[in-house]
């Protein structure tokens, strides 16, 4: 039977994809001079019958990605055709109504204009409504058919504890190797405390499951760091399932591994900090905790010559959106300027203009193009 369905979804996406597509095709077509329509129309068809497939694939598909997917295309693709053909319609009666009374062009305008403003609103509704109806369904319980063994409510307790545990298991582990990668790749010190905290995990499961929580766990962490190898997990998406899955105090942990990871080789960057205070941020922690944990943990480096050289940089205007040439004009302009004061009378200014000359050269360094 879901074979069944699944090919009959597959041949609906399919045929809807190129019956809209060839329609959408063939009025373009009629704009163009026949090579260029012929072309375009052929194309349209082409990703209009791909389209048709995501969505007829995503729909019967068990992944929830896919199903999010898909119906964010149904949205747009829905959306898309309702609101042009209500601006369009819109727009065509103002166009009749007013054309006799002012110049053809007005009433293009208007039409023009309708049937944009329609498919825009139209995309926007289409989306929306999709992934609220894709929250739905992942949100939703599962219905126990008749067949289903009836089970006590300590076994469904144990089985909701345990479907927890393997998505915080999975998350902790992925922002780990997130973290540990956004510097390089992964160095031999931060892998063990990757592995630490993997046996901390794998504490929580009891002596009968401990060999399933340990294959369990890791496939997490080789799965993991493929992905961070490949540069390819969405933090902000594993974020947000932290946020909806996470309870304060795995949070917490979460911080406070991250904190021995980006400390593991000595060294913390500063793009590690970054993250770090964007965890913060996003996961929504106390601010103060965190910072006091970040200060007990880290390397003495984030609060000496790092820390030090960050603070330079915003005090000359300096961001990290700005190119290596605009930094190298600036350090450029703010080496001469405190050149001209070495020569002060004054000893401590002369002494401050030395300083300062060191570590904006420190800084020409670091930025030379």
């Amino acid at each position: 039977m879901q074979s069944f369905k699944i090919i009959i979804s597959y041949l609906a996406g399919i045929f809807i994809g190129y019956y809209l597509g060839d329609i959408l095709g063939s009025f373009i077509q009629g704009y163009l001079w026949d090579f260029i329509g012929t072309l375009v129309k052929y194309i349209i068809l082409t990703l209009s019958v791909i389209i048709g497939l995501l969505i007829g694939a995503g729909v019967v598909s068990d992944d929830n990605d896919m199903k999010n997917i898909a119906y964010g295309l149904l949205g747009v693709v829905v959306g898309t055709i309702v609101g042009f053909y209500v601006g369009y319609t819109v727009g065509d009666f103002f166009q009749t109504l007013i054309e006799p009374y002012l110049w053809d062009f007005v009433g293009s305008i208007i039409l023009f204009f309708m049937t944009i403003l329609g498919t825009f609103i139209g995309v926007i509704v289409g989306t929306s409504l999709a992934y609220n109806v894709s929250d739905g369904l992942d949100n939703q319980d599962v219905e126990e058919d008749d067949n289903t063994p009836y089970q006590s409510d300590s076994e469904s307790s144990h089985k909701s504890k345990q479907k927890h545990r393997n998505i915080s298991d999975e998350l902790t582990i992925t922002v780990a190797f997130y973290l540990s990668s956004i510097d390089d790749e992964t160095s031999p010190q931060e892998g063990k405390v990757i592995t630490s905290l993997g046996k901390k995990l794998l504490k929580k499961s009891s002596s009968e499951e401990e060999q399933e929580a340990k294959d369990r766990i890791n496939g997490y962490i080789k799965s993991a760091h493929k992905s961070a190898k490949n540069n390819t997990i969405n933090i902000d998406r594993v974020l947000k399932k932290i946020n909806k899955e996470f309870t304060l105090n795995e949070k917490n942990f979460l911080f406070e591994e991250c904190l021995y990871i980006a400390a593991a080789d000595g060294v913390t960057h500063e793009n590690e900090i970054d993250f770090l205070k964007y965890l913060i941020e996003t996961t929504y922690l106390n601010r103060s905790k965190s910072k006091y944990l970040m200060e007990k943990i880290l390397p003495i480096n984030i609060n000496g010559k790092e820390r030090a050289n960050r603070e330079l940089e915003e005090s000359l205007g300096i961001t990290s959106n700005m190119s290596k040439h605009t930094i190298s004009s600036i350090l450029k302009r703010e080496y001469k300027n405190w050149n001209q004061r070495v020569g002060l009378s004054d000893l401590i200014k002369r002494e401050e203009a030395e300083q300062m000359l060191y570590k904006i050269a420190e800084l020409r360094k670091k930025y030379r193009d």
